[in-house]
């Protein structure tokens, strides 16, 4: 699971894969043209991502294929529940769109002694995005306005998955999609939790780690509290928005700004041998003296550029939602849209007021010019 503090082995046979979906001519009698996305097919450790031409939409989509030489149930799991949350948001707005559901592909491949060796590629289509959030902030095209519109938007798609009963547990600007009309969607559903099935979890599995990225990851999961109270999910996203909104604006991570990099390791030592049943009344003692020992910066001291007519509003509305304990955590989707609309209304009066100001200099010169108090 993702949240591994642990240093990720290079995958030596991702190469091999990658390249023998890439010279298949057509796949499954529909897609052709098989490209990856980036240069190693995506940033997914346990799927391969390409573009590919699709002969019934007549488009370009995006094909997720599970790596086939991983065996982590977890991820089977979570790549086989993608897909059913896909088509269960088929049609709706601000969630990425799946183009043809499952299907399997196997390719035989011959090894040094011989012996053929056969592998299952399970794949799934979706709508091809331009590029994604993190790579829209690194172009720096978009204005401080702009910046508080995708971030309501990417708290809609958020809203629409929690009406739902569904935590998605890996919010971050790389999993908002921009698309080609620039809408935004969110994406990357293998690791949301649908709260009202009753298929187990399989955290047990895995002890402590939480399957979000650790940067966007608050304290209590990482203090197993997730595996005796899985709702805790829904305030995980929460946290993991204002830590995205602290970043839009910020420039850089929240993670680093806050924590020391033994934070997570001391925090799984000291909870680890704690026994399920009572570590949510173990964290609770001692979580507001965690959270006093790591105060949440100020915008504008990471970013001095960030305008002074927003400043406390962004700071108080990613602190409400980046509280570290999750009992006082910002957790109302209501209070959120009111409080992004109130940033809007003061940037944007701040921006008129400014252009007035402008036009009024721009005038008194004309005046002086025209009167010849002032040369040209």
């Amino acid at each position: 699971m993702r949240a591994s503090v642990g240093v990720v082995q290079p995958d030596p046979n991702r190469e091999a894969f990658l390249l023998i979906l890439e010279s298949l001519p057509i796949l499954g009698n529909r897609f052709s043209d098989i490209k990856r996305l980036g240069p190693s097919g995506g940033t997914g450790q346990f799927s391969l991502m390409f573009s590919a031409r699709d002969a019934v939409t007549r488009r370009k989509v995006a094909l997720k294929v599970f790596h086939p030489g991983q065996s982590d149930a977890y991820r089977r799991a979570c790549f086989r529940r993608e897909q059913e949350l896909l088509q269960r948001y088929m049609g709706k707005p601000d969630v990425i769109q799946m183009v043809s559901p499952g299907a399997e592909h196997h390719e035989s491949v011959q090894t040094n002694t011989g012996i053929p060796i056969s592998f299952a590629f399970h794949y799934y289509a979706l709508e091809l995005a331009e590029l994604d959030l993190g790579a829209l902030l690194a172009t720096d095209v978009l204005d401080h306005e702009d910046r508080l519109l995708v971030f309501r938007v990417a708290c809609r798609a958020v809203q629409r998955l929690h009406t739902d009963r569904v935590a998605h547990r890996d919010i971050k600007p790389p999993n908002f999609l921009q698309m080609r009309d620039r809408s935004l969607k969110v994406s990357d559903l293998g690791t949301a939790r649908d709260m009202r099935s009753s298929v187990p979890a399989l955290v047990q599995d895995y002890g402590m780690l939480w399957p979000g990225d650790v940067r966007y990851t608050p304290p209590e999961m990482f203090a197993g509290l997730f595996g005796e109270k899985p709702s805790l999910g829904f305030g995980a996203d929460f946290y993991a928005l204002g830590a995205t909104l602290f970043e839009m604006f910020a420039g850089v991570g929240l993670f680093a700004q806050v924590f020391d990099r033994s934070f997570v390791e001391d925090l799984l030592a000291a909870m680890q041998n704690v026994r399920p049943g009572q570590r949510q009344a173990v964290y609770d003692a001692f979580v507001s003296e965690l959270a006093a020992g790591h105060p949440l910066p100020d915008i504008s001291r990471v970013n001095p550029d960030c305008p002074a007519c927003i400043r406390d509003r962004l700071n108080e509305l990613y602190r409400d939602l980046c509280a570290l304990d999750y009992r006082r955590r910002l957790t109302s989707f209501t209070v959120v849209f009111r409080r992004v609309q109130a940033a809007l209304l003061c940037y944007r009066n701040e921006r008129r007021q400014r252009q007035r100001l402008d036009r009024r200099r721009h005038q008194r010169i004309q005046r002086l010019m025209a009167t010849g108090g002032l040369r040209q």
